[in-house]
């Protein structure tokens, strides 16, 4: 699937997908919305995190569903918010194994799980990355095992 993706910044008092004021970008074959990286820049964290869930859970089939969901947790992540995190994360590597983004879920899994407090089952996922998803890309798969070297002993 093919999509044609257009900038755009949303007027004052629009909504879409109960988010106001958002920027936003438009995919024009689906007539889909996305955030725009740019509010998360802006620490508009819960709003872009409501349009990327919205989406994948208006369009779970859809090619993109894994990128919004990988979102939602890597949005959790910098918040801190490791349960939400590891459940989207976990989410994309059950749902989407096969997606760009399922490698990059582990990664960012183990990482959270170590974060919060769960070594061991963040050991298990690291160590499991190179097996699971042994064509990840080799920055993924490096920080993976320099993860484990640094904390899983």
């Amino acid at each position: 699937m093919h999509y044609q993706v257009v900038w755009l910044t949303k007027r004052r008092g629009a909504n879409i997908n109960g988010v106001d004021d958002l920027d936003i970008y438009v995919v024009h074959d689906l007539g889909l919305w996305l955030p725009r990286p740019s509010c998360l820049a802006k620490r508009r964290n819960d709003e872009a995190s409501a349009a990327f869930r919205g989406f994948a859970d208006m369009h779970p089939k859809d090619d993109l569903a894994p990128q919004a969901v990988y979102w939602v947790g890597d949005i959790a992540f910098v918040a801190k918010d490791y349960g939400n995190a590891e459940r989207a994360f976990a989410e994309v590597i059950k749902k989407y194994p096969n997606s760009s983004r399922a490698p990059d879920s582990m990664l960012k899994l183990g990482q959270a799980l170590i974060a919060s407090g769960q070594k061991k089952e963040g050991c298990t996922a690291l160590a499991a990355l190179k097996e699971k998803y042994p064509h990840a890309s080799a920055a993924v798969l490096g920080q993976g095992s320099d993860a484990r070297k640094a904390v899983c002993r």
